[in-house]
């Protein structure tokens, strides 16, 4: 007799997922690391509403991110989610983040690797009188003229 369940009611940005108590089929060893997509690391001049992305590795069920502003004390900030993309909140100006995606299946996680991108420098963007960068009608922020 099989047994399948659903996952807990939903609690985050992430949809509830179907869990089944059984392997899948297919899937016969940890999954293989995560390839980011963007932003790509080292990435410089990056816009504060930035999203991460990331392909999806062979065998790969959900995925762990770790972000943070300092590259040894990243923090796990959503844990086993499906979506291949994260939002972080609370960007500054004139910053430097890390973060990693592990890949994970009911085999085991993979851990990624530490990737950091930072955000554009104030002095170069023109900023409203709240301090905000102000955006062009594509949404692009607006460089200050030497």
């Amino acid at each position: 007799m099989i047994t399948s369940f659903f996952s807990p009611p939903f609690t985050g940005r992430a949809a509830p997922q179907f869990v089944s108590p059984h392997k899948p089929e297919g899937i016969t060893s940890p999954p293989a690391k995560v390839s980011i997509v963007s932003p790509a690391n080292g990435a410089v001049n990056q816009q504060l509403d930035i999203y991460l992305s990331w392909a999806k590795p062979s065998m790969a069920r959900r995925y762990d991110v770790y972000f943070g502003s300092t590259a040894g004390t990243i923090a796990l900030v959503s844990e086993d989610q499906t979506a291949r993309a994260y939002v972080p909140t609370g960007l500054a100006l004139d910053s430097t983040y890390y973060f990693r995606i592990d890949s994970v299946n009911e085999f085991g996680t993979t851990t990624g690797d530490v990737c950091s991108f930072s955000t554009w420098a104030a002095a170069d963007v023109l900023l409203d009188e709240s301090g905000n960068p102000i955006t062009d009608e594509n949404g692009e922020y607006i460089e200050t003229i030497d």
